[in-house]
């Protein structure tokens, strides 16, 4: 049963209900029972003329509940208001917090705004430091100022813009317009309208942000279709996915610059890097797919696994990694430094490769240099090759106008070209010959086959097969050179058992050193020989030659002669023995 108040006296020694209610309270104040059948004071004043300075008109830094709460207070203060209207048209402004449902509705003059609740900052008017969180959040708020919204449809469709945070699920909704925004959410900077200096982290990012500025964007979609463009960076997911129109874009992440449109000044660090970016630009690309496919062309750098993976279409190519220019399609001015370097290029173009593989199987040729490891590794189809490094011009195929210094030179380049190789194993076995010449330790060793051939250096025409316009100086120099041909050697072994012969011509310490076997000789020097015969000449300190066709001054103990007079005819001779026979030679 209720409990009831009761009048009666207990001073005839009557005995109160136990039902009685007793308790004691402070003027102005509302009571509020404080057991079952005690009462005391509440929290809420009431002096006849307010509760709690409810109604607000009279200030006392307002607080409302109810229908209308502050309903049209002036002249503001430091207002509070949770309720239907909450702070419906506040008149002027104050430091006004409101949650309820319609909350800031359309409060005047603005001031330090803050709201959360259905309608939140439902146009609020005019501005200023406005915070909201709730269902629409800074609905049209007028005129802007420093916004921050977090909650369903958060900053939807301020107007005029300001210093916009926005967090959740509409976030910057459309917002209009722009300032210094910044949202992270579901739908983060969705349809943002007029951009400004935008950042987005979240869900949908940028999501179709209009009309771009200079735009960060980190989360799962990204820069998701960003319109139009501007100072892009995206880190995320999807990252640049698919941004319209392009700008001065940075994309770190899994599908980094994921079919960018309409590319600029592009640079991505990440899986998929430049994934296909469309329309080309100044890319740059470091990571894992790197250039993956990159459409169209532009100013390409690549370090990374797959590099210049399958780029499209080419231009000033350069790239550093694993998989450097992996087939690139469609060439240009190729650079590549790394493990696989110019794997398998496609359509060549100015090549330069430096790295374990560098030119690895380069096709179509160009202008190719190579420096390193595998050097012009099996390139084709040659051009105006050069190659410095450990195997050099290794089995390049199909030559070209080709130069090599170092360890393997020219090593069993196919099919030869205009050859010049200087280094250890020079000329190693180049195949098929051409117009060569080289300089080093074992030069022309074993050429295949001959050509137009000049070798200058330790073993110089090591054993050349198959001949031809041969030219040697050095210390070996025609060491035992097969097939002969139209040979002349300067040098220390010069025709050293050259073999099989042809025009020989030698001047030098063991000159034509046992030739074998023999044609045309020619011999000037130290220890001339023509043990073969044929149409010697042989002229020189220890000259020999027995048969053919002769001249030989000088033999082994018979000197050269002496110049002596002949008095009767007031001449001078020279006394010389040619062929053991004594002989005149008249001096002018």
């Amino acid at each position: 049963m209720a409990a009831r108040i009761h009048f009666e006296s207990n001073e005839t020694g009557g005995v109160l209900p136990s039902d009685n209610i007793t308790g004691n309270g402070t003027t102005n104040k509302v009571a509020k029972f404080t057991g079952t059948n005690t009462i005391g004071d509440g929290l809420i004043d009431d002096n006849g003329t307010s509760v709690n300075n409810t109604g607000a008109g009279n200030i006392a830094s307002n607080t409302a509940f109810g229908l209308d709460a502050l309903i049209s207070n002036t002249t503001g203060a430091f207002n509070t208001a949770s309720g239907a209207n909450a702070l419906q048209n506040n008149t002027t402004g104050g430091s006004n917090t409101a949650n309820g449902y319609e909350a800031l509705r359309s409060n005047t003059t603005g001031a330090n705004n803050t709201a959360n609740g259905y309608q939140a900052l439902f146009s609020n008017t005019i501005g200023f430091n406005n915070t909201a969180s709730g269902y629409q959040a800074l609905y049209s708020n007028t005129t802007g100022s420093t916004n921050t919204a977090n909650g369903y449809q958060s900053l939807r469709s301020n107007t005029t813009g300001s210093s916009n945070t926005a967090n959740g699920d509409s976030a910057l909704y459309s917002n209009t317009t722009g300032a210094n925004n910044t949202a992270s959410g579901l739908h983060a900077l969705l349809y943002n309208t007029t951009g400004s200096t935008n950042t987005a982290n979240g869900s949908q990012a940028l999501r179709s942000n209009t009309t771009g500025s200079s735009n960060t964007a980190s989360g799962y979609y990204a820069l998701r279709t960003n319109t139009s463009g501007a100072n892009n960076t995206a880190n995320g997911y999807q990252s640049l996915r698919s941004n319209t129109t392009g700008s001065s874009n940075t994309a770190n992440g899994d599908s980094a610059l994921y079919s960018n449109t309409t590319g600029a000044n592009n640079t991505a660090n990440g899986y998929q890097a430049l994934f296909s970016n469309t329309t080309g630009g100044n890319n740059t690309a470091n990571g894992y797919r790197a250039l993956f496919s990159n459409t169209t062309g532009g100013n390409n750098t690549a370090s990374g696994l797959d590099a210049l993976r399958n780029n499209t279409t080419g231009t000033n190519n350069t790239a550093n990694g694993y998989r450097a220019l992996y087939s690139n399609i469609t060439g240009s001015n190729n650079t590549a430094n790394g493990y696989e370097a110019l794997r398998s290029n496609t359509i060549g173009a100015n090549n330069t490769a430096n790295g374990y593989q560098s030119l690895r199987s380069n096709t179509t040729g160009s202008s190719n240099t190579a420096n390193g490891d595998s050097a012009l590794y099996s390139n084709t189809t040659g051009a105006n090759n050069t190659a410095n490094g450990y195997q050099a011009l290794f089995s390049n195929t199909t030559g070209g106008n080709n130069t090599a210094n170092g360890y393997r030179a020219l090593f069993s380049n196919t099919t030869g070209g205009n050859n010049t190789a200087s280094g250890l194993d020079a000329l190693r076995n180049n195949t098929t010959g051409t117009n060569n010449t080289a300089n080093g330790y074992r030069a022309l060793y074993s050429n295949i086959t001959g050509s137009n051939n000049t070798a200058n250096g330790y073993e110089a025409l090591r054993s050349n097969t198959i001949g031809f316009n041969n030219t040697a100086s050095g210390y070996q120099a025609l060491y035992s050179n097969t097939t002969g041909a139209y040979n002349t050697a300067n040098g220390h072994q010069s025709l050293f058992y050259n073999t099989t012969g042809d025009t020989n011509t030698a001047s030098g310490f063991q000159a034509l050193l046992s030739n074998t076997t023999g044609s045309a000789n020619t011999a000037l020097g130290y220890i001339t020989d023509s043990g073969n015969f044929n149409g010697s000449v042989i002229l020189g300190a220890n000259a020999t030659a027995t048969a053919s066709n002769q001249f030989v001054v000088g033999s082994v103990g018979t000197i050269a002669g002496a110049v002596g007079t002949v008095a009767t005819a007031q001449s001078r001779v020279w006394n010389v023995v040619i062929n053991g026979v004594a002989e005149q030679i008249l001096l002018a």
